[in-house]
């Protein structure tokens, strides 16, 4: 089987429902904790598991995403090079980096990697979910313009423009 194949989605693109929630990347090699938490995500999120970096970056190029969740340890790249490599693309989404790895030293390394959040395994999948709730709070306040007289004011790109008649 080729690495890009190795995903899982659990939605129909047809449930209208499901496509008013927010996507989810989850980057997560091991197959029991992956299916756990896609059994847990999927009632909240639109949720796609990968299972290597060079999978979620394909998918990266295939699909929008809201958040990512990735796993510290991937078979083929660390996570933070894939936080910096998804930083420096220009990538801007909201990553939580999902870890046994709680040291100081770790978990500092995970947020100056790039990553918005880091959750040390194991966890309580309640913590995870107010996470990444908050994450997107974050991201989508991000994502809005707002518009005052003839300014309009765009704050994911920290740029502003005067209407034009």
């Amino acid at each position: 089987m080729n690495e890009l194949d190795d995903s899982h989605s659990r939605y129909a693109l047809s449930d209208p429902i499901k496509l008013l929630q927010p996507s989810l990347l989850l980057i997560e090699d091991d197959p029991q904790m992956g299916g756990i938490l896609m059994e847990l995500l999927e009632d909240d999120y639109r949720a796609h598991w990968v299972t290597t970096g060079k999978a979620a970056i394909h998918e990266f190029g295939m699909n929008p995403y809201d958040a990512v969740v990735v796993d510290r340890r991937l078979p083929d790249m660390d996570g933070l090079d894939f936080v910096r490599s998804a930083r420096r693309e220009g990538i801007t989404v909201p990553m939580l980096m999902l870890t046994a790895l709680s040291s100081t030293e770790e978990i500092v390394s995970g947020l100056d990697a790039g990553a918005n959040d880091y959750l040390s395994k194991p966890f309580r999948f309640e913590e995870l979910n107010a996470r990444i709730r908050s994450l997107l709070r974050g991201y989508q306040a991000q994502q809005q313009s707002h518009a005052i007289g003839d300014w309009t004011f765009k704050e994911h790109r920290g740029s502003s423009s005067r209407r034009r008649e």
